[in-house]
């Protein structure tokens, strides 16, 4: 038994999900807010993201963030040590604008999904 809830909690500590928001960029202009977050995913999959909303047509990546931290508590103490629920968090961002001719107007916001 011990040994499932230690695959669990490796499992939810590498937790993450992968997904999309749209965007009114700048200029007014349809754009996309594509994440890739936690420890199991990387940008690879953020691109495979992009590529699923833009189809064929292709995209232009605006801009691109990283952020890698450590999880606080409510009170914004680093949580550590013996005992506690201290995890690496990885916060990965683009924001993308379809090429002219995608597909991306008839492809609906995803739903964040576990791996």
């Amino acid at each position: 038994m011990l040994k499932y809830v230690g695959i669990t909690a490796v499992a939810a500590m590498m937790a993450g999900c992968v997904g999309n928001t749209p965007i009114v960029l700048e200029d007014g202009s349809a754009g996309y807010s594509v994440y890739c977050d936690g420890g199991y995913y990387a940008w690879g999959d953020c691109y495979e993201e992009a590529g699923k909303l833009c189809g064929s047509a292709g995209y232009k990546k605006l801009e691109k963030t990283y952020e890698k931290g450590r999880e606080s508590d409510s009170y914004g103490v680093y949580k550590a040590g013996r005992g506690s629920q201290s995890r690496t968090t990885h916060n990965r961002n683009m924001i993308i604008a379809c090429n002219a001719g995608s597909v991306s107007a008839t492809v609906p916001v995803t739903k964040p999904a576990a791996k």
